[in-house]
């Protein structure tokens, strides 16, 4: 048996995908001779290309197999869990490159998944790869230089649609959709304006009722909205930050179990978190712990982070989840209720069904959320007795709950940070 026998015999067995790319070939233009590849009279010689990826990654895009030297190291510098998806548009190339080195190992090793195909008929199969990905801000992109320098050549569509993809994916990406989220929220003022206007509603500067009772362990931050909150609190002067870090840390080292089950329990069931049931089941496991504040209050209870506040936090007390059901406390519930039953459709309440179905377009490739205070959790600086620069990307929490060893040498931070602020108290 051949090498390229051998090779395909293992594809069959553990790639069914680029088998199904590679079982009708059986002669290609591409010849390969001593790491050089030929083809239409031109030659290419092997470059040396070894990149270092960062070791938490979430996963490796890479366009191009090749002669399989890259994807060994690669999957030598990689953790056991980090899958790696590698993709092939020039089927023949592929079928070529497998008769010029042994990297049968490398293909039976269950963090690679090999897709070959004609790039029409990838293009589909691609994108649901994708979309399988809990957080695609985690991916690292790569091209093997060779073959992407071939596939250009040959003005290969689908090696533009991976370089697109590779341009516009990545935080600072997703950052540029943030003016859009202001702008939703400047569109939101005027109708809760007139809200306040029409009603004796109890929701007025001065109230926080609504920032008590453990909101931080259940108010869902979406990634854009945590960005504006991020910003806002940055904007403070250091001493007033200082004073969140200081509370933040006491706070949440007193619930240190409750964190830790937090970040599993929202990783376990990405497809519930906007399902009502989900945030139910999320109320009521907050409700079992400390009835504390929010943790961005002042002593005069009123919000450090006001200007950027999430969406939920604007429309409380003065919206409707349905036709049917105020979004409000129990001091006005009633009130709103038979507001709602009297003017039904015609009312002046604010609908935030609709604003939230504007706020989950906002987040494609971003549909992944979490509470407050896990937000804050990975943005303390214990160093600084501050909080760190932004980060959005799922990556923050996935690699607490892979890698034990961070998320223990975290909170093993945070309980010494406590004790430094005065201590913390036992539940």
């Amino acid at each position: 048996m051949n090498l390229l026998q051998h090779h395909l015999k293992v594809i069959q067995a553990h790639q069914p995908q680029a088998w199904q790319g590679l079982k009708d070939i059986y002669d290609s233009a591409f010849e390969l001779d001593n790491g050089e590849i030929q083809f239409l009279g031109r030659s290419w010689d092997t470059p040396s290309y070894s990149p270092t990826v960062p070791p938490h990654s979430l996963g490796i895009m890479l366009y191009g197999m090749g002669d399989g030297q890259l994807i060994k190291t690669l999957l030598a510098q990689l953790p056991a869990i980090t899958p790696v998806l590698v993709i092939d548009s020039q089927p023949e190339l592929a079928w070529a490159c497998l008769n010029e080195t042994d990297f049968s190992t490398a293909l039976a090793d269950p963090r690679l998944r090999w897709m070959v195909g004609k790039p029409d008929t990838l293009f589909a199969s691609f994108t649901e790869a994708l979309l399988q990905q809990h957080d695609q801000l985690g991916l690292i992109w790569l091209e093997n230089p060779l073959i992407s320098q071939i596939a250009q050549l040959l003005n290969d569509p689908f090696l533009k649609h991976f370089r697109h993809l590779k341009a516009t994916l990545g935080p600072q990406q997703a950052l540029a959709k943030l003016p859009q989220l202001e702008e939703l929220f400047l569109k939101l003022a005027p109708e809760m304006t007139q809200t306040h206007q029409q009603y004796p509603l109890s929701c007025r500067s001065g109230c926080a009722d609504c920032c008590h009772g453990s909101v931080g362990f259940h108010l869902c931050v979406n990634p854009l909205e945590w960005a504006l909150m991020h910003r806002s609190l940055s904007a403070l002067p250091r001493s007033e930050r200082q004073v969140v870090f200081k509370q933040a840390v006491t706070s949440l080292a007193s619930h240190r179990d409750y964190l830790v089950e937090l970040l599993y329990y929202f990783d376990t069931q990405p497809d519930r978190l906007n399902h009502p049931d989900f945030h139910l089941e999320l109320l009521q496991m907050a409700g079992t712990h400390r009835q504390e504040a929010c943790l961005m209050l002042d002593e005069a209870q009123r919000c450090r982070v006001y200007t950027g506040r999430p969406l939920t936090c604007r429309v409380f007390g003065s919206s409707h989840v349905s036709q049917q059901q105020p979004f409000t406390c129990e001091k006005d519930y009633q009130q709103m209720e038979q507001i709602l039953l009297d003017e039904g459709a015609q009312n002046h309440l604010v609908d935030s069904s609709a604003y939230r179905k504007q706020l989950r377009e906002l987040h494609q490739n971003l549909e992944y959320k979490h509470v407050l205070n896990i937000w804050l959790l990975c943005h303390l600086d214990f160093s600084q007795g501050d909080f760190k620069p932004l980060r959005i990307d799922y990556q923050q929490f996935q690699t607490l709950i892979r890698h034990p060893e961070t998320l223990e040498r975290l909170l093993s931070e945070l309980e010494q940070a406590a004790q430094v602020s005065g201590g913390t108290e036992t539940l």
